[in-house]
C-alpha cells in the first residue's frame, strides 16, 4: 500500500490533499477440504485464486477560516476500486476464470460554520455518486446519484439547558439495470429533528431527542429518544457512571430489497423498533494510572425484521418480529511500566438475535439468525519504550449459522503483532513498522466455503514532510 498527504496553509485558508493506492494478488494458500477428489477426501493444500483487488483514490480538502469562530470547509473525494469475484473452495480447485467488479465512487461536500453569535449554526450541501460496473458489462450497471443537504442551529438557554433544532434532505436517484424503469425513478427523505440537554446538577444530566422523517411512499412514525447519565464520586480518584436510554427506531427497505429483478419485494414493510439500553462504567485515574471498566446490556424488539433468504434463489421478507439482546464488556487499562507505558484493552460482545415470529413457515425461530454473531471479543496490549512500540491483539469470532439447516461455521482466533520504531533523521522522521497477521496461521472461514489467508507479514516506512514558511 502506498499513499501521501500533502499539506500548504497559512493559518487563515488551507489545503490538503491525500491520495492512496493498494494493490493485493490475494494468492495465498489455504487448506482446501472441497475437491471432490473421492479417493483422497480430506484437505489438500490449494492456492486462491482469482481474487486479486487493487484501490486507488484522492481526497482533496480545501478550508478558509474567516475569524476564530467561523470557517468554510470542503472536501472532493474519487475513489476507483477493482476486484476479482472470489471463487469459493469447490471452484477455486478446478478454476478456469472468474468475474470482477469495478466501483468509481464521488463524493463531494461544503459546510459553512458559524459559531460567533449565541445561535450557533451550521449548514452543509454534498453530491455523492456511486457506480458499479459488473464483470465489464456495461449493460449491467449498478449507480445511484444522491444530493445531501443539512442545516442545524444550537442555542444554550442556559448553562444547564441547551437546544439543537436542524433538518437533513436527500434526494436519491437511482440508475440500475434490474430495476424496472416503471417502479421507480427517485425518491426523497427529510430528517427533522430537535434536541435538548438539561443538566439538572454535576452529577445529573438527561437529553431528549424529537425525530420525524418523512419519505416518499412510506409514512414514518415519530422516533423519540431519552437518555439519562448520572455520575458519582466514590473515591478521590475515581467514580462511577450510569446511563439509561430508551428510543424508538425506524428504516426503510433499501432499493434493492424492494426492487432487484423478481428477487426484490416491493410489498416489503419498514423495520419499526424500540431499543432499551443500560449501562455502569468503573473510572479511575491516579497519576499516569487510568483504567475504566464498562458494562452495557442492551435489548431491541424489532418488527417487520428484513432478511434475504434462499428459496431456491435468494429473496427479501419481513420476519414478522426480532429479538436482539446482549450485553458489552470493556476495559481499557494504562499502566506505567518502569520507564515503559503499558496499555491493555479488552472488549467482549453476546449478542442473541432471533426471530420468534416468522412470515413463513420456512423460516426457523427461536434460534440465532444466519451469519449474526453471538459471542466476539478483542483483546490488545501496547508498549511504549522511547522511540520503540511493541503492540499484539487478538480477536476471537464465534460460530455462526449459515442455514436453515443448522450448518455452523467453526469459531476461531486470529492474533496479530509487530514492532513500530521511530527513527529521526535531522528533522526527518522515520516510522519503521514490522508486523504479522494471523501469527498462528489459523484456518478459518467468514463466509461458508471462501478461503481466508493465513501467516502474513508486513513491513512499512512512513515519512512525514513538514515544509515551514
Amino acid at each position: 500500500m502506498n499513499g501521501a498527504k500533502i499539506y500548504f496553509g497559512n493559518g487563515k485558508w488551507e489545503t490538503v490533499t491525500r491520495f492512496y493506492f493498494y494493490q493485493k494478488e490475494n494468492d495465498f494458500p489455504f487448506n482446501n477440504p472441497f475437491t471432490g477428489n473421492v479417493e483422497n477426501p480430506g484437505a489438500v493444500r490449494d492456492f486462491q485464486k482469482g481474487a486479486s483487488i487493487n484501490n486507488k483514490g484522492l481526497l482533496q480538502e480545501f478550508n478558509f477560516r474567516f475569524n476564530d469562530k467561523n470557517y468554510l470547509k470542503s472536501s472532493v473525494w474519487v475513489e476507483n476500486s477493482w476486484q476479482q469475484v472470489q471463487p469459493n473452495m469447490q471452484t477455486n480447485y478446478i478454476y478456469s476464470g472468474t468475474q470482477e467488479i469495478e466501483n468509481d465512487n464521488v463524493r463531494i461536500w461544503t459546510e459553512y460554520n458559524h459559531n460567533s453569535n449565541p445561535i450557533k449554526f451550521k449548514g452543509g450541501l454534498g453530491f455523492v455518486q456511486d457506480k458499479q460496473v459488473f464483470d465489464n458489462n456495461e449493460f449491467q450497471i449498478i449507480a445511484t446519484n444522491r444530493i445531501v443537504s443539512e442545516i442545524q442551529a444550537e442555542y444554550d438557554l442556559t448553562q444547564k439547558l441547551g437546544l439543537k433544532i436542524g433538518a437533513k434532505y436527500k434526494f436519491i436517484k437511482p440508475e440500475v439495470y434490474a430495476y424496472a424503469d416503471s417502479v421507480i425513478d427517485h425518491e426523497n427523505y427529510l430528517d427533522v429533528f430537535l434536541s435538548s440537554f438539561f443538566q439538572f446538577n454535576r452529577q445529573f444530566r438527561m437529553t431528549l431527542n424529537l425525530r420525524q422523517m418523512f419519505v416518499s411512499n412510506f409514512k414514518a412514525p415519530f422516533t423519540p429518544s431519552l437518555g439519562v447519565e448520572y455520575n458519582l464520586r466514590i473515591g478521590d480518584f475515581s467514580f462511577m457512571k450510569f446511563t439509561s436510554a430508551i428510543s424508538r427506531s425506524f428504516r426503510i427497505p433499501t432499493f434493492n430489497d424492494r426492487y432487484w429483478g423478481i428477487q426484490g419485494n416491493p410489498d416489503l414493510k419498514p423495520e419499526s423498533g424500540k431499543n432499551y439500553e443500560f449501562g455502569t462504567s468503573f473510572n479511575i485515574e491516579k497519576g499516569k494510572w487510568q483504567s475504566k471498566i464498562a458494562i452495557n446490556a442492551f435489548y431491541m424488539g424489532v418488527e417487520n425484521w428484513i432478511e434475504w433468504r434462499n428459496f431456491g434463489v435468494w429473496m427479501a421478507q419481513n420476519v414478522l418480529e426480532v429479538v436482539s439482546k446482549g450485553i458489552e464488556f470493556q476495559s481499557n487499562s494504562s499502566i506505567p511500566l518502569g520507564n515503559a507505558m503499558g496499555n491493555f484493552i479488552f472488549n467482549y460482545t453476546f449478542n442473541s438475535v432471533q426471530p420468534i415470529k416468522n412470515i413463513s413457515e420456512t423460516g426457523i425461530v427461536n434460534r440465532q439468525m444466519i451469519y449474526v454473531l453471538k459471542h466476539m471479543a478483542n483483546v490488545s496490549f501496547v508498549m511504549k519504550l522511547k522511540k520503540w512500540q511493541f503492540f499484539t491483539d487478538g480477536h476471537f469470532t464465534g460460530s455462526r449459522f449459515t442455514d436453515d439447516f443448522g450448518f455452523e461455521l467453526d469459531p476461531y482466533f486470529l492474533a496479530n503483532c509487530g514492532i513500530i520504531y521511530q527513527l529521526f533523521i535531522q528533522k526527518h522522521k522515520f516510522d519503521i513498522t514490522l508486523s504479522s497477521q494471523n501469527i498462528f496461521n489459523s484456518d478459518y472461514q467468514n463466509e461458508r466455503y471462501y478461503a481466508m489467508p493465513g501467516r502474513s507479514f508486513r513491513f512499512s516506512i512512513n515519512y512525514n514532510i513538514q515544509l515551514t514558511k
